[in-house]
């Protein structure tokens, strides 16, 4: 999967569906206010670095699935958050390790 130029993370500044490639360099799980688990993670490519959430019924399972410093193939939405902030994140929908990958 080649990357493309609008999928860079210094390039994500306007909401939009997304799928492309990314290290993911941290990961936790953290509560919402609800109390409910979320997977929050840290992605990174060559441009930079960008907060990425998922929110699962599964969040432990997925939290040890991930191996930091891979890199995974990440479907999901970029959004502005908080709203008018000028600060996005991907919220992701799945994410999957990736076999062949652009270089960072």
């Amino acid at each position: 999967m080649a990357k493309k130029e609008e999928d860079y993370i210094k390039n994500l500044t306007y909401a939009k569906n997304i799928i492309s490639q990314f290290a993911v360099v941290s990961k936790k799980i953290r509560k919402t206010k609800q109390n409910k688990p979320y997977l929050n993670l840290t992605l990174q490519d060559k441009t930079g670095q960008i907060d990425a959430k998922m929110f699962s019924n599964n969040t432990k399972k997925h939290y040890e699935k991930i191996e930091l410093n891979r890199i995974y193939n990440i479907i999901g939405n970029v959004r502005e958050f908080p709203e008018n902030s000028g600060r996005f994140n991907i919220l992701i929908d799945d994410f999957r390790p990736s076999k062949k990958y652009s270089s960072f």
